[in-house]
Formats: C-alpha cells, sequence, structure tokens
C-alpha cells in the first residue's frame, strides 16, 4: 500500500513540483515587488525628514538671533540705567 501511494505522488510528482515552483516564483516576484515599494518609501521618508530638520535648524538659528538681540537690547537698556 506504501508503494502504491508513494508510486502515486511520484506520477504527480512533476505537475505539483511545476505548480509548487510557480507560485514560489510568484511569492519570491510579490516579495521583490513589495521590497523595492518599501525601500523607495523609506527614501521618500529620508528626505522628508532631512528637509524638516532643514527648517527646524533654520528656526532654531532665527530664534538664537532673535535671542542674541533681545539680550543685547537688555544690556543696552542696563548701560542707559546704570549712566544716567
Amino acid at each position: 500500500m506504501k508503494q502504491a501511494k508513494s508510486e502515486e505522488m511520484e506520477g504527480n510528482s512533476p505537475i505539483s513540483m511545476e505548480i509548487l515552483l510557480d507560485k514560489l516564483i510568484a511569492i519570491k516576484s510579490r516579495m521583490e515587488d513589495n521590497f523595492s515599494n518599501l525601500h523607495t518609501q523609506i527614501s521618500e521618508l529620508s528626505c522628508e525628514f532631512k528637509d524638516e530638520i532643514n527648517v527646524v535648524k533654520s528656526t532654531l538659528n532665527e530664534l538664537e538671533k532673535y535671542v542674541n538681540n533681545v539680550w543685547a537690547s537688555i544690556e543696552d537698556l542696563q548701560q542707559r540705567v546704570r549712566s544716567p
């Protein structure tokens, strides 16, 4: 009985193997496409983050200049108060 099943499986084996191989190739193709799409999306996000970081840096530089100007104004006012 085992031999009959073995022969039966061997008879269907090339077809089953071909179907299995086709399915594996299809899965591989989908995975490659998905990884490619993922890579593209990660690259886009990276560019967006770089742009946003540059905006934050620019804003911080402007704030630093503003704070320095405020401190300069405070020092000027302190000088005026000290020397009437």
